[in-house]
């Protein structure tokens, strides 16, 4: 379970553009991190559950994803919601660790550069899986540490095709859907460049295995009861992703066109 860390004020309202609106936060224990809140007005409640779904899946599976918390937000006074420009009605927030020096508009040269590029086939698969179309061309989705030389992965909002609108209707409708409509925007195609070889994803297979239905139930179980999901909503997503999981061998055939690299004849 992630920690709960309390907020002690705000360190600056807006991070980047976007309806999510995420603010840094300073907690008692000195951290820093990108918050992002349930707003009752514009993103709605499932912002906070989209991106601690697929943190935890995504960490995993051994994803560069930054460490996050649950920020307790009980200290904000209706001022300081004013200052971040939101409604809520929900005191805890998802906070991911804050990240000083780091780029977006990743590019070839970053990647041929960074030391973890390993994991890109795993990405890959992955953000079909969560069918993730706001990866193809948000810069924001993916960072690079030019001192460590490492890819960063972030930015998990829009998410199980419909992103913050999703519903249990949505979830069965498009659960058949085998990948991502932009499968071939620039994002995409450029990590395609690093799937190659006879078994490009035998590592990212390994690392699926992980994610039984038991491990989605223990992670939907955690969720904050202040998120304010439904039974239903929680047994839906988790049908949805264990459906999706066991589409697997489907999804990577319809992924073997957009990967010139990839050779040999089996699918993984």
């Amino acid at each position: 379970m992630l920690q709960r860390k309390k907020i002690v004020n705000i360190k600056k309202t807006v991070m980047g553009a976007g309806v999510t609106k995420p603010f840094l936060a300073a907690t008692e224990d000195g951290g820093i991190y990108v918050c992002k809140i349930q707003d009752d007005d514009v993103s709605g409640k499932l912002t906070v559950l989209n991106e601690y779904v697929c943190y935890c899946i995504g960490r995993k599976i051994g994803l560069p994803i930054p460490d996050a918390v649950f920020i307790d937000l009980t200290i904000l006074t209706s001022d300081d919601l004013k200052r971040i420009d939101r409604e809520t009605s929900s005191l805890i927030g998802f906070g991911s660790t804050y990240l000083k020096k780091v780029h977006n508009k990743v590019n070839s040269i970053a990647l041929d550069q960074s030391v973890n590029h390993a994991i890109i086939p795993t990405l890959y698969l992955f953000d079909q899986i969560i069918l993730n179309e706001d990866r193809a061309y948000n810069d924001g989705n993916l960072l690079f540490d030019f001192k460590n030389k490492q890819l960063i992965v972030i930015d998990h909002s829009h998410v199980f095709k419909n992103g913050l609108i999703w519903t249990i209707s949505s979830l069965e409708l498009h659960k058949d859907q085998l990948l991502v409509n932009n499968v071939d925007g620039k994002y995409y195609s450029l990590l395609t460049m690093y799937i190659k070889g006879n078994s490009p994803f035998q590592e990212a297979l390994e690392k699926f295995a992980l994610i039984t239905p038991d491990f989605i139930e223990s992670i939907l179980h955690e969720v904050p009861l202040e998120w304010n999901i439904s039974p239903e909503e929680k047994l839906a997503l988790k049908d949805f992703l264990c459906y999706r999981l066991n589409l697997i061998p489907q999804i990577l055939e319809g992924l073997r066109d957009y990967c010139p690299r990839w050779k040999g004849g089996n699918s993984t």
